[in-house]
């Protein structure tokens, strides 16, 4: 189906286009230019995306191939169900309004022409992985997301800390892919094919044994460094404290999913729990990643470097969901992929308009901030308080349904860590609301004055977000249970793979 290809299509043709049109602007004398053609190429791309739903609803599983080029040995095509649909609708949303976002929050910086194209082809890869069909596919596009994101963490390159958090998440990333890159040499070898479906039918009755285990351990690894899992979330508190804030919330809110979203795809389509039970590792995973990520925000002076943190122990709630094996805790992670992106892009968009205001990201500097710029105190007020799992916030959904998926799946102890943990970041939350909104200002803070417009409009969209799907999930909650009702189809995906 050709519609398929049009979201990534137009997200790369814009960015391919972005320097010679901001070009243009430049001899034309035209302001943000470059930034309203990189919104407007979201807007389109987001359009084309929604088409799918129909088509979706009608198929199932939509594939776009050419000739045969689904069949075995080497597959490249697209093949998109529910799971992929849902992570690429989310990509384009938050890389729509970060474009918005960025009109304001990026104008003193130069080279914005680079920064934008980046941004859309980024977002174009991390589309272009979610609709893959092959590991080819697949690994194509997660090296241009990978290789656009490094680029834009050390965007600011005439600063030393950028250099080297880019370059840290460069290696970090490169040693997750090669490793990737090496176990998928070792399923061509046992299964003579890279296609999700035709490897998933080779291992449907496979038992279990030593190189299965291996291959798998090596594809968690790899995709584990993307999530920012402990012990490989080294990247991550970096690449966020340098990165313009516009590009922190698409780390945090979209681009660690990426990583999420292979791991569903390796646990629920290409192996099984009869292959390899993976509920313990990712047991395990999942507390070492929340707690290591809490315990470590207490102690950050650094307010990106703090909510980087939180990201991580975010992280480790969504691993719990999916270490349960079961539909209501994959659904229960998948909601909450969806509104961490919201919630958490909306915590690091509140702290760039701090930052563009005050010039500082230490929180003692920015004591009683939020009494000079109201509309945004208010916003990160909610996002703080959708983190944290309050009633009548989207937050608070999606951990109640993981959490109950845990009792479900009598994994009491799981549920005890992460009861906890979400206590403990309460008191991270509730500090910074406490610091940064209900003390008075002083010095340079008592000066400031709101962020601009652009900046403000996402902030209030998301905010109302967070509010919205807190006090009527159902439309999301829906969605997200399509996702997980899919990821579980194996047979369904496998049939209308193979059938071509």
């Amino acid at each position: 189906m050709l519609l398929l290809i049009y979201p990534m299509l137009i997200l790369s043709v814009f960015g391919i286009l972005t320097p010679v049109i901001s070009r243009l602007a430049e001899r034309l004398s035209l302001k943000n230019i470059g930034g309203a053609w990189a919104f407007f190429g979201f807007l389109i791309a987001l359009i084309a995306d929604i088409r799918l739903i129909n088509p979706l609803r009608r198929e199932g599983v939509l594939l776009f191939t050419i000739g045969s080029s689904a069949k075995p040995p080497i597959a490249g095509f697209l093949a998109v169900d529910w799971l992929g649909y849902f992570f690429s609708l989310l990509f384009i949303t938050l890389g729509l309004i970060s474009s918005l976002y960025s009109l304001d929050y990026m104008s003193h910086d130069n080279g914005l022409e680079a920064y934008y194209s980046l941004l859309l082809l980024m977002v174009a890869g991390m589309v272009g992985l979610a609709f893959a069909g092959d590991f080819i596919t697949f690994y194509v596009f997660w090296e241009i997301m990978s290789l656009t994101s490094y680029c834009l963490v050390g965007f600011r390159k005439h600063k030393w800390e950028a250099i080297e958090a880019g370059f840290k998440y460069l290696v970090m990333s490169a040693t997750g892919t090669t490793i990737v890159l090496f176990s998928l040499s070792l399923i061509y070898g046992i299964t003579g094919t890279l296609s999700f479906a035709h490897i998933a039918a080779s291992l449907l009755k496979a038992p279990p044994s030593p190189l299965l285990s291996m291959i798998f351990i090596l594809l968690i690894i790899g995709f584990c460094v993307k999530t920012a899992a402990v012990p490989f979330h080294f990247w991550l508190p970096d690449a966020h404290q340098v990165a313009p804030s516009s590009i922190s919330a698409m780390l945090s809110g979209v681009v660690t999913k990426t990583g999420i979203y292979a791991l569903i795809r390796t646990l629920y389509l290409i192996f099984s729990l009869s292959t390899v039970n993976f509920t313990l590792l990712f047991a395990v995973l999942s507390v070492l990643t929340m707690t290591v990520g809490n315990v470590l925000a207490l102690l950050q002076k650094d307010v990106k470097r703090l909510l980087a943190y939180s990201t991580i122990g975010h992280m480790g709630y969504i691993l719990l969901a999916l270490s349960l094996g079961t539909v209501n805790g994959l659904t229960g992670g998948i909601l909450h992929v969806f509104n961490h992106a919201i919630m958490k892009g909306l915590a690091f968009l509140c702290i760039g308009a701090i930052i563009y205001v005050t010039g500082s990201r230490n929180i003692d500097d920015l004591i009683g901030v939020g009494r000079r710029m109201p509309i945004t105190s208010i916003t990160f007020a909610i996002s703080l308080l959708s983190l944290s799992g309050v009633p009548f916030f989207n937050g608070f959904i999606s951990k109640y349904l993981i959490f109950t998926a845990a009792l479900e799946a009598k994994a009491y102890l799981l549920t005890v860590i992460g009861l906890l943990n979400s206590g403990l970041s309460v008191v991270y939350y509730l500090r910074l609301i406490q610091l940064l909104m209900l003390r008075k200002p002083s010095g340079k803070i008592a000066k400031v004055k709101e962020a601009p417009i652009f900046i403000l409009i996402p902030l209030i969209v998301m905010a109302f977000l967070c509010i919205l799907f807190g006090v009527w999930p159902e439309p999301v909650y829906k969605f997200a249970r399509e996702a997980a009702i899919a990821a579980y189809s194996k047979v369904q995906y496998i049939l209308a793979v193979t059938k071509v």
